[in-house]
């Protein structure tokens, strides 16, 4: 998990108990009047409860003396250190500490193309509650692909966690139609068995809820898809217990479940906009090839249309845990060809040279091919027409 940190080691401490929760929330009112023995035990259970509290103060208040102190000072060693280093275990444990003043700390880190850490960062604000990154991730459920949907609950909901996960997740429950098409595919390059985003988070459903007491059906019911009414009892158990689930943080409050509002949280957009100014009305698109596909039709598309002194672009997904990715290339049918590369965590110019324009908030390079072009392979997917190495996205191999 996370490496030992005696500096810090308080913040370690999960105040939300790997966010679960009771949802009844209830309690049974005292009787109208105590005899003397239930009010001698009630006296002392009080002073036990009082003692407790006292110590959840001090443990408390230690917590923020110790954050406090993390986050005013960069001495060797402390976290503050260990993050702007670019320890993503560090940048984690801030983000479990539930101190919104943590936010400050790393939320310049995001905007910085050259920070190594920007994922866990990322993930780390959503922990936080941080508005912008948690909507980032909701649109990521919105968007993506079976794959891609895979991964952001394996890899980041299970970190973020709190009702805004929840919220994910009933979603999810009824999203079959959207994903049957992507099950249906045949021209992956993974053999892997696919499973339904619905099924997998009623799986998670049941571990990040546990209270709901709804037992998941057994794991050959769910790969033949006989898991339907577990996912009904799931919807309605979280449509009944909104309350009680809105305690838990992060919240969903302000996010926006809307995919044509996502539009400027995907790479899609912007990359294919950029690509068209490029090359103008009536190019040649030669595709958008996704991240678990292969590029030989969209390849030869390109050198062909090239060859013919035609206007033309292509789109690569580059498939990545949890960021959108893309490169491509794009002719204007004049003489001018340009290598495109788009990160929605932000893009460096290392290794390309002065000749490089940013747009996008700098999100998108775009860098004019040297000539004469030849097209190569990329070390990231598909062609380019680089010749240089040094910048991992638009090298070539």
């Amino acid at each position: 998990m996370i490496p030992n940190d005696p500096g810090f080691a308080p913040c370690r401490v999960q105040v939300d108990q790997g966010n679960q929760i009771s949802p009844t929330g209830t309690s049974t009112p005292p009787p109208a009047h105590w005899d003397l023995a239930t009010t001698g035990q009630k006296t002392t259970k009080k002073r036990e409860t009082e003692m407790k509290l006292a110590l959840l103060t001090l443990v408390s208040a230690i917590l923020v003396t110790a954050l406090a102190q993390a986050l005013g000072q960069e001495s060797p060693g402390s976290i503050t250190e260990r993050i702007h280093q670019g320890d993503t275990s560090a940048v984690l444990e801030i983000g479990q500490s539930g101190d919104p003043r943590a936010v400050s700390l790393i939320l310049p880190l995001l905007n910085d193309p050259d920070y190594v850490a920007k994922r866990e960062v990322r993930l780390a604000l959503a922990k936080l509650g941080e508005r912008e990154s948690l909507q980032y991730f909701a649109c990521r459920s919105l968007n993506g692909s079976v794959r891609k949907i895979e991964v952001l609950i394996d890899e980041d909901l299970d970190y973020i966690g709190g009702e805004f996960t929840i919220e994910i997740y009933r979603q999810l429950l009824d999203s079959d139609q959207r994903f049957l098409p992507d099950m249906d595919r045949t021209d992956r390059k993974s053999d892997a068995l696919l499973r339904l985003p619905s099924s997998t988070a009623m799986l998670k459903l049941s571990k990040l809820v546990p209270d709901a007491e709804i037992p998941n059906p057994s794991r050959l019911a769910v790969q033949a898809g006989r898991d339907s009414d577990t996912k009904k009892k799931w919807s309605t158990w979280i449509d009944e217990h909104k309350a009680g689930l809105q305690k838990l943080m992060p919240t969903a409050e302000g996010i926006v479940f809307d995919s044509n509002y996502c539009s400027d949280f995907t790479n899609a957009t912007a990359m294919d906009r950029r690509l068209r100014t490029i090359t103008g009305e009536g190019a040649t698109n030669c595709g958008h090839v996704e991240g678990d596909t292969k590029s030989g039709a969209a390849d030869k598309c390109v050198r062909n249309t090239f060859t013919r002194g035609k206007p033309f672009m292509v789109r690569y997904e580059v498939y990545q845990a949890d960021e959108d990715i893309s490169v491509g290339v794009a002719s204007d049918g004049q003489g001018g060809v340009y290598a495109v590369a788009f990160d929605d965590a932000g893009v460096s110019t290392c290794g390309l040279g002065d000749k490089v324009d940013l747009f996008d908030d700098r999100h998108t390079v775009v860098v004019p091919c040297p000539k004469p072009v030849v097209f190569r392979q990329s070390v990231a997917k598909g062609l380019t027409c680089l010749s240089q190495s040094g910048y991992s996205l638009l090298s070539p191999e």
